[in-house]
C-alpha cells in the first residue's frame, strides 16, 4: 500500500488532497463531502522512467550535485521532485514537493511512493497539466510552493542548485480525460489511478572537448597531450526557465586527463547555465603538450542563431584542428536525450 498524504486545497472548484495513511478521520471526511456533493476523487500515480538518459554520466558528490570528470554513474538521478497541477490558464490548482524519502530507484527508474489525489467536478474534468522541476535545495522548494502560475514557477530563481546539481524541468501534455472515483473507499488501488508521462530535460548544458589535433607543416597528425581543461565564465545561477541576467561567473576547476580519474580527455564533461553575456563569455581553455612545449588555447562556447552563448539543455562538443597556418574549430551543438517521467498509460475516464 503506497503511502499517501493529507491536502486539500479549494482552487476553482478543484480540491486537491495529497492523503495520509495516518489520517483516516480526515479520508472519512472527504469522503462524506464528496458523496453530498457532484465531486468525485482523481488519483495520479508517478513513476520516473529513465530509459532515455544522457549519453553520459558523472560521478555524485556529497552533496548531491554531480562532478563533471567521472563516467562511472548516471546524469538521470532524481533526489526530490516538485510537481504543480494546472488548470489551462496555467493557474496551479495544487503542488506538492516528494523528498528523497518519498522516492525508490532501482537502475534507471524512479518511482514516487505516493498518489496525487486531486477532487474534481464530476459533471466536466477539468483539463490539467503537471509541470515537474527535480533536484531542489529548501529554497527553491519553499518559493515553488508559494507559486500561484506556471509563469510564477518559471521567473523563480535557483540560487543554490549549481549547473552541477543538474536541475531537471519539464511538463506534461494536457490531461482532458482521466479516472474518477466517487470516493478515497471506493478507490480501486490497482485500476483506479491515471498514469502520465512527463518529459524533463536537464536545466543545465553539458560541455566537453570531443576531438583535438595538432597538423604539421607536412599535413601529418603531431603526437599532442591534451594536459588540463578548465571552463571559464561559468554561469552558476539560472531561472526555472531562462537566463539570470547578471549573475556572476565563475571558473571551473581545472580537470587533467590521466590523473586516475578519469582517463582522456574525452570523459571529463563540463556542466553550466545559460549566459549571453557580451563581457564574461563561456569558453573552454585547452593545455596542450606537442614536443615537450606547452601551449594553451581559449575558445568561446557557441550556439547557432544566438552568437557567442550558451543555452540550458544543449549538449556542445568542441572540435579543434590546430593546423599550421591556420585552426578549424567547430561545435557540434544537440539536444540532451531527455529523461522521461513515465507515468504510465492514460486509460480514460470512468463515472
Amino acid at each position: 500500500m503506497k503511502t499517501i498524504n493529507t491536502l486539500s486545497i479549494l482552487f476553482f472548484l478543484l480540491i486537491a488532497v495529497a492523503c495520509s495513511s495516518e489520517s483516516d478521520s480526515i479520508m472519512n471526511d472527504i469522503d462524506k463531502e464528496v458523496a453530498g456533493s457532484s465531486e468525485r476523487i482523481a488519483m495520479f500515480d508517478f513513476t520516473f522512467s529513465g530509459k532515455n538518459i544522457q549519453t553520459r554520466g558523472s560521478e555524485v558528490s556529497e552533496d548531491g550535485s554531480q562532478l563533471a570528470n567521472v563516467t562511472t554513474s548516471t546524469e538521470a538521478t532524481i533526489s526530490n521532485c516538485f510537481i504543480a497541477a494546472l488548470n489551462e490558464n496555467g493557474e496551479v490548482l495544487a503542488s506538492f514537493f516528494y523528498s528523497t524519502n518519498s522516492l525508490s530507484q532501482k537502475e534507471d527508474v524512479a518511482t514516487i511512493n505516493e498518489h496525487m489525489i486531486l477532487k474534481v467536478p464530476a459533471d466536466k474534468l477539468p483539463a490539467l497539466r503537471f509541470y515537474a522541476v527535480t533536484n531542489l535545495y529548501d529554497e527553491s522548494k519553499k518559493k515553488l510552493l508559494a507559486c500561484a502560475s506556471l509563469d510564477a514557477i518559471k521567473q523563480v530563481t535557483l540560487n543554490d542548485e549549481t549547473p552541477n546539481q543538474l536541475v531537471k524541468v519539464g511538463i506534461s501534455d494536457e490531461l482532458n480525460s482521466y479516472k474518477t472515483s466517487p470516493s478515497i473507499d471506493a478507490h480501486d488501488e490497482n485500476d483506479g489511478c491515471t498514469s502520465v508521462t512527463i518529459n524533463v530535460f536537464q536545466r543545465s548544458a553539458a560541455i566537453e572537448l570531443a576531438e583535438f589535433k595538432v597538423i604539421g607543416a607536412d599535413n601529418e597528425e603531431i603526437e599532442t597531450v591534451v594536459e588540463s581543461l578548465q571552463l571559464i565564465n561559468r554561469k552558476e545561477k539560472a531561472k526555472v526557465v531562462g537566463e539570470v541576467e547578471g549573475a556572476v561567473t565563475n571558473s571551473s576547476a581545472i580537470f587533467k586527463p590521466g590523473d586516475g580519474v578519469y582517463n582522456t580527455y574525452k570523459d571529463i564533461r563540463f556542466y553550466a547555465y545559460d549566459n549571453t553575456s557580451l563581457e564574461n563569455k563561456t569558453s573552454l581553455k585547452i593545455t596542450y603538450k606537442v614536443n615537450g612545449v606547452s601551449y594553451d588555447r581559449t575558445y568561446t562556447i557557441k550556439t547557432p542563431g544566438k552568437g557567442e552563448a550558451v543555452v540550458g539543455g544543449n549538449l556542445y562538443q568542441l572540435h579543434v584542428t590546430i593546423k599550421n597556418v591556420s585552426e578549424d574549430i567547430y561545435f557540434d551543438v544537440k539536444d540532451w536525450v531527455p529523461y522521461t517521467i513515465n507515468l504510465g498509460d492514460i486509460e480514460g475516464t470512468f463515472k
